[in-house]
């Protein structure tokens, strides 16, 4: 069964810490597809294999992914909550999964009308971008702080993010910009 073998190739490949981007790049697929029951086996196996800290905090993201998609907004949040406190004890340098993680709480936040828990979280996003030098997500982070300053009717500051990372994009040369 093609299923049986990629979650038991998965599970090896989690367990081993060697290839936690094998187990992430099956994990999407399988949330792209709406495959949900396989995202769902895919967590559970994981799980079993004891991971290490950033590990777990990325199983908890992906969690927080799944209820999501789903719609089951209290989950989502909790899952990426225990992600976000368990990358803040981690010794490990884990700044970009915690801005990937800020941002999508700080979208879930927004889907849910909570606008400024949404502006909060996309400010966490950006000091991240700041200490780590990454443009690319400083522009997103500024995008979504756009965002949810036109949800709040703040337009005037909502502009000057948006301007700012249209800015930021076409200084490291996005070609989407």
């Amino acid at each position: 069964d093609k299923t049986h073998y990629m979650l038991e190739y998965a599970f090896h490949a989690i367990e081993s810490y060697s290839d936690e981007m094998v187990w992430a790049s099956l994990f999407d697929n399988a949330l792209e597809n709406w495959d949900l029951s396989t995202a769902q086996r895919l967590l559970c196996n994981a799980k079993l294999a004891k991971p290490i800290p950033r590990t777990i905090s990325m199983l908890r993201y992906s969690e927080g992914r799944l209820h999501a998609q789903t719609g089951d907004w209290p989950r989502a949040e909790k899952a990426f909550s225990q992600a976000i406190t368990t990358l803040e004890t981690s010794a490990e340098n884990t700044l970009e999964l915690q801005s990937q993680i800020w941002s999508d709480l700080g979208m879930l936040h927004r889907v849910r009308g909570q606008y400024q828990q949404a502006l909060s979280c996309h400010q966490q996003q950006l000091t991240i971008s700041k200490k780590i030098g990454d443009h690319s997500i400083r522009a997103e982070a500024l995008h979504q702080l756009g965002l949810d300053l036109y949800d709040l009717n703040d337009l005037r500051h909502a502009k000057q993010y948006f301007s700012q990372a249209l800015t930021t994009l076409n200084e490291i040369g996005d070609a989407e910009a």
